[in-house]
């Protein structure tokens, strides 16, 4: 790991743990002992299975520190092997079922030496899980969630896997994936050793292809691993991926692999993050857009890329299948992509490098300077202001806990509509807008985050985008 990444990790830790206000303190918002009915205290694998097995609603199930071979542990079948699995075992906003560390500094350390087969940790049609602080080696794949809604991975390392490290599959939707660590992955079938998977492959007729409105941010992923280090696949739409790390040290170019994120989903907001080359020239681009066809039309439509930095190195920019191919911060090779201000850092002209390329088939819209907000701005703090939010009631979540003067600040969501017209064809759209709400204990809002997401225009095969965000006083 060089100087910059050093010091790029150690800002985003920084930046992680300056204030229980920050996003990312925000977004993971509730607490582990909020909403608990029971506590499970593990010591042995044998524990740790039986707690995920029989786990209910309001469950903490707390893993001491220490190493937990689950190699040998009865194998639960279900169309795929799995150590362990929770089966339709779900919580509630209010009693999620939480499975964590009881030492952050020291976590507990999951381990399946079986790395060509088999799943590590699974969660199987289960709703409002948190998964935290562990360290999850080994298995084909890491943490796999299939028909999982409104859960939260976070704080885990995730490492030395056969295949993929995390996986959202068959419906999962509605889950974020924040602040863990990923490295080493395609350890047996390097082309399949994604860091974080989102969807299956329209050539998978087993699960339902749909995973919406994921969130994947403030991770680190890599180095080491083998494939693309976030794949967003076709049937997905609504994924946010924002203010991650990623390193290309790793990545073998197997299955097309050959970028740091792959979008084929819809929708995709690709946002604040860091990107490293790390000199690896199977690295064609640091964002690659595909439309791929799923259910009689083509994905990959109405991405979003801006506020990024990437670092493309000073030296070996060619892709080596090519010599006179260049290298890109952006490559759209069919799809349609919105693209804003990015940063590229030690451009060498002369290599043939480009910010943005679009190929035939592909459509590529240029967002004007200004029109999205900065993170100082997105995240802008409020003080003094009465929570009394009546203008938006879809979808409201409010978790605090007057009782605990030390918990984190509480995460609100709410989601409204709007009626705007199209920029590209005129005609009245509707438009969704997400916003974060963040409540100190004290009840006092402190900090609001909204972004407006494309929904759907009226005219078929419009390529409008909204290129406008909501601030505080937006509904």
């Amino acid at each position: 790991m060089t100087k910059k990444h050093i010091s790029a990790l150690i800002a985003l830790m920084l930046t992680i743990a300056a204030s229980a206000t920050a996003a990312v303190g925000a977004i993971a918002g509730m607490q582990p002992t909020q909403g608990i009915l029971r506590t499970v205290i593990v010591t042995t694998a044998a524990e740790l299975d039986a707690a995920i097995v029989n786990a209910l609603a309001g469950d903490e199930i707390i893993v001491k520190s220490g190493t937990y071979d689950v190699t040998a542990l009865p194998t639960k079948w279900n169309q795929r092997a799995a150590q362990l699995r929770a089966t339709d075992r779900a919580g509630t906003s209010a009693n999620p079922i939480v499975l964590r560390s009881e030492d952050p500094a020291a976590p507990a350390r999951i381990v399946n030496k079986t790395v060509d087969t088999g799943i590590t940790l699974h969660i199987w049609g289960g709703d409002y899980w948190i998964i935290q602080d562990l360290e999850i080696e080994g298995g084909q794949k890491g943490i796999l969630f299939d028909n999982t809604t409104n859960s939260i991975i976070r704080g885990n390392h995730v490492f030395g896997c056969g295949q993929e490290a995390i996986h959202l599959r068959d419906g999962s939707s509605d889950n974020i994936i924040i602040n863990n660590r990923v490295t080493d992955t395609g350890l047996t079938n390097a082309g399949y050793g994604e860091g974080i998977y989102v969807g299956n492959a329209n050539s998978t007729t087993t699960y339902n292809h749909y995973c919406n409105n994921n969130t994947i941010a403030h991770n680190v992923l890599g180095p080491g691993i083998a494939a693309d280090c976030v794949d967003i696949k076709e049937g997905s739409s609504g994924t946010i991926v924002e203010y991650n790390i990623m390193y290309g040290a790793g990545i073998a170019g197997q299955n097309s692999a050959t970028s740091h994120i792959l979008n084929r989903g819809d929708e995709t907001i690709i946002r604040y993050n860091t990107f490293y080359r790390d000199e690896n020239p199977i690295v064609r681009a640091a964002v690659e857009n595909w439309a791929v066809a799923l259910d009689g039309r083509n994905w990959g439509q109405k991405t979003q890329v801006y506020g990024n930095t990437f670092y493309l190195d000073d030296e070996s920019t060619w892709f080596p299948a090519n010599p006179s191919h260049p290298v890109f911060a952006v490559g759209i090779w069919s799809g349609t992509v919105l693209v804003g201000e990015n940063t590229i850092i030690d451009p060498v002209t002369s290599r043939n490098l480009q910010q943005i390329h679009a190929f035939s088939g592909a459509t590529i819209t240029t967002m004007p300077t200004g029109t999205y907000p900065p993170p100082e701005r997105e995240a802008g703090l409020l003080t003094d202001v009465d929570i009394d939010d009546t203008d938006t009631e879809d979808e409201t979540e409010n978790n605090t806990d007057d009782t605990d003067t030390n918990s984190k600040p509480a995460t609100r969501v709410t989601r409204a509509t709007i009626t705007a017209p199209c920029n590209d064809c005129g005609n009245d759209t509707v438009w969704q807008v997400t916003r974060l709400i963040y409540i100190e204990t004290d009840d006092v809002l402190i900090e609001r985050r909204a972004t407006a997401k494309w929904v759907g225009c009226t005219i078929s095969n419009c390529k409008g985008f909204m290129i406008a965000f909501s601030d505080e006083s937006s509904p």
